[in-house]
């Protein structure tokens, strides 16, 4: 029914139609969207938030390759320090998908460095016949963010990575995909693996028990079970002037 109604009063075309045939006419141009409605009083045109009658799409990013390991992006901001140390300058890296080994590996393209800029040729070979998954450059002790410059340089439908306060032992980072001429912003785990390797003979060491009245109290009064092993902690609450019992 509701369909039905919508289909009456509500028109999608791509390109502007010749004729404007429904009271609601969404037009796909190529400015973009936008919603045409015509009135004895004259012609609107304008950019609509959300368009009536098609199904809602949420913008985004998911991988279709396996998430990269955590290593190499250490690595990544590794180098960059190093880099910085020596030279106080900007550097770039590369991750790439091997199509034949299956797995990612970093690689460094010849680059011209200075302190606000870099400068390289893309390996043409390399990328045909790899995929060029994460291009990652750093902003030295700056701040981690994309600059004008980073705009007009990255342009291809893939993701891309700035690194700034280098030398911090967190150092800043900003990640993002474009897409044409768009681009969002993208978290950490949305493309890197975070799980880490751990040995099935740790759970072995482990014994669940059940916590006691007085774990219960030392978490109450000193905010952690393990303080009742500390010399003058969660021996004696008589000498702080509690007995089991009473309301505290």
């Amino acid at each position: 029914m509701v369909k039905s109604i919508v289909s009456q009063l509500v028109n999608h075309s791509i390109g502007l139609p010749k004729k404007l045939n429904r009271p609601v006419n969404y037009i796909l141009c190529g400015t973009g969207a936008k919603e045409i409605r015509e009135t004895e009083l004259g012609t609107f045109v304008v950019t609509p938030k959300e368009i009536v009658g098609l199904e809602k799409i949420q913008e985004g990013f998911k991988m279709k390759l396996p998430k990269i390991p955590i290593g190499l992006l250490l690595t990544c901001l590794s180098f960059f320090k190093k880099v910085y140390l020596k030279h106080q300058t900007e550097a770039l890296l590369q991750i790439f998908w091997d199509c034949k080994s299956k797995s990612f590996y970093i690689h460094c393209p010849a680059q011209q460095v200075g302190p606000a800029s870099v400068k390289f040729e893309h390996n043409t070979a390399m990328e045909k016949e790899n995929i060029l998954a994460l291009e990652i450059h750093s902003h030295g002790n700056m701040q981690a963010f994309f600059s004008s410059t980073d705009d007009g340089d990255e342009k291809a439908t893939r993701l891309y990575a700035v690194a700034g306060q280098i030398t911090e032992p967190l150092p800043q980072l900003k990640l993002r995909a474009c897409c044409g001429t768009a681009s969002i912003p993208i978290s950490l785990e949305d493309i890197f693996d975070l799980a880490s390797e751990v040995s099935d003979k740790w759970f072995k060491e482990l014994k669940t028990v059940k916590d006691d009245d007085q774990t219960e109290l030392d978490l109450l009064l000193y905010g952690s079970s393990m303080e009742r092993d500390l010399p003058g902690f969660g021996k004696d609450l008589n000498k702080l002037g509690f007995t089991l019992g009473e309301d505290i």
